[in-house]
């Protein structure tokens, strides 16, 4: 992945989101097998190891607002 974390926080701050530990969670998963094509249940299954707290609903919308903010592109 080309883009760095640093950046990523700026792209958060400038567009009003906040980079809650969650969402940096799922982005570390994700920087950490760019070079796989990951489903949400995927992501959600790693982040889940380490954040078993966290919601299946909250990967979605983190994935949802990545896209948005054009961090991660989805494949159909």
């Amino acid at each position: 992945m080309d883009i760095s974390m640093d950046s990523i926080k700026e792209r958060f701050k400038k567009e009003g989101y906040k980079l809650t530990t969650q969402r940096r969670a799922i982005l570390n998963v994700i920087i950490e097998n760019h070079n796989k094509h990951l489903n949400p249940e995927e992501v959600y299954d790693i982040v889940r190891v380490k954040y078993p707290e966290i919601g299946i609903a909250t990967v979605y919308r983190t994935l949802q607002l990545l896209e948005k903010l054009n961090i991660i592109y989805r494949l159909n």
